[in-house]
């Protein structure tokens, strides 16, 4: 039976992060005080880049019911935060959800109120609304935050960090909920979306899974198993509902790089690309996104540097980019939007956001590496918002931004 958010009421938002910890697979980690600066040398892919073996394994998909969350002992005894098994990878089965459900599974009610908008002739950068968050482990803090999602109608976000945790805003942008995902000990989920229906998707990517969430962070249940034939995942980058009931996921391997088309959860329709560098195929695919109504889907194809727009069936029809720092150039691409005629993506490797016409004409850019007031250092992800907003995570610094769309692109180059 679902549960709702619980109030934090006397333990206050302070005492969160210890919750969240206790009974789950791993401790939250401390942050580690000397973060290398943007630009040093560090893995081209990031913090959160899977390992270098192959494939989590191969197996049927299957839906994995959610157990009971626990309940808390009075006095931490053995049994909260006893190991969970895991799914024999090898054979493939789906990773099962822990049982019982460890406590910091169960969502938290907050509410942490951002700091207030800057007015428009106090700004020092015309496009930067307001900066949102700072490091740390308590809610409305971030721990180098890995993904973002948006309602369609821009009434709820999500984000998640590198701690697993999900953190839940509304409108304006306050944090009323926060929860941990059941498991983190093989890796954090890398990306986020929000189904018609309101439902939260988790991409938990190196447990070959969506996790299904309510509105509330109610974790309802979990499908995907991991292997590398179609109908399962490897190492799984984005789930999307594309809104005429289909839905899409990006995943990939070491020789594997691919976009599948689901008619439904576990109901495979297609599956398309393969690991390279020629037109269809990728390497490391990112986030997808969808356009069914003009039958197109964007595919951040990170480590090609490149943009790739296909047919529902994996058609190539263009592509723009390549390894370079100009506008119009990418380095590693991480996500890609789509807003009306614009086509936003966000840089992990250059440090910025790009703005393009759907045929692939740089229109502006904003950002460059730093940790100072409009900069920003290994932007993992975005989300549209309403009034031209448009919120950005500065992953290395643990933040996001609120930006003002229409000033980004009137800035052009400047940004």
């Amino acid at each position: 039976m679902a549960r709702s958010a619980r109030p934090l009421g006397a333990l206050g938002c302070a005492a969160l992060s210890a919750l969240l910890a206790l009974g789950c697979d791993e401790p939250a980690r401390p942050k580690t005080a000397s973060a290398p600066a943007p630009g040093s040398a560090r893995e081209p892919l990031g913090d959160g880049a899977p390992p270098t073996s192959a494939t989590p394994g191969a197996g049927e998909p299957a839906k994995t019911p959610v157990p009971a969350p626990a309940e808390v002992p009075s006095t931490p005894g053995p049994d909260v935060a006893k190991p969970i098994a895991k799914a024999n990878a090898i054979a493939g089965e789906p990773f099962p959800l822990p049982d019982p459900m460890p406590e910091c599974a169960r969502p938290i009610a907050c509410d942490v109120a951002p700091p207030p908008p800057t007015p428009v002739g106090e700004r020092k950068d015309p496009a930067i609304i307001r900066v949102i968050g700072k490091p740390g482990t308590n809610p409305g803090e971030l721990a180098y935050p890995m993904a973002i999602a948006a309602a369609k109608d821009g009434s709820v976000f999500y984000v998640v960090d590198k701690e697993g945790r999900i953190q839940k805003l509304d409108k304006d942008l306050h944090v009323r909920a926060v929860v941990r995902t059941p498991e983190i000990a093989r890796g954090r989920p890398t990306g986020l979306s929000v189904a018609a229906n309101g439902e939260l998707w988790v991409s938990d990517t190196h447990y070959a899974r969506v996790l299904v969430y309510s509105p509330d962070l109610v974790l309802e249940r979990a499908w995907g198993a991991p292997g590398s034939r179609p109908g399962q995942f490897c190492f799984l980058r984005d789930t999307k509902e594309t809104g005429d009931g289909r839905i899409i996921t990006a995943d990939y391997a070491d020789d594997i790089a691919r976009v599948q088309i689901w008619k439904g959860e576990n109901e495979p329709l297609s599956t398309f690309g393969r690991f390279g560098i020629e037109a269809g195929n990728f390497q490391r695919p990112m986030k997808v996104a969808a356009d069914t109504a003009r039958g197109e889907l964007y595919v951040a194809d990170s480590v090609n540097h490149r943009i790739q727009v296909l047919s529902w069936d994996g058609k190539p029809l263009r592509l723009w980019g390549g390894l370079g720092s100009d506008p119009g150039r990418f380095k590693y691409p991480y996500d890609v939007l789509l807003d009306g005629d614009v086509v936003w993506v966000a840089e992990f490797g250059n440090h910025r956001i790009q703005a393009f016409t759907r045929e692939g004409k740089p229109l502006a850019q904003w950002g460059r590496a730093g940790r100072g007031e409009g900069e920003i250092a290994c932007p993992w992800g975005m989300a549209l918002a309403p009034e031209g907003r448009l919120l950005v995570l500065d992953s290395l610094n643990d933040r996001i931004y609120e930006l003002d769309r229409r000033a980004v692109l009137a800035a052009g180059g400047k940004g």
